[in-house]
């Protein structure tokens, strides 16, 4: 039973590096990329760009 209590601390340790990780690149994602920031153009010139 020890390799099986073993393997299942392995696999939450494992679970909560990768978890950990995303929480890491999600967070550099917002603070450096700025999703969803406009770059200051008007309406119309975002929806009939060639007039």
């Amino acid at each position: 039973m020890s390799t099986g209590n073993n393997a299942r601390r392995r696999m939450y340790a494992f679970v909560a590096v990768i978890f950990a990780a995303g929480i890491m690149i999600a967070g550099a994602y917002v603070l450096l990329a700025k999703p969803g920031e406009s770059a200051d153009k008007s309406v119309s010139e975002v929806v009939n760009p060639n007039s």
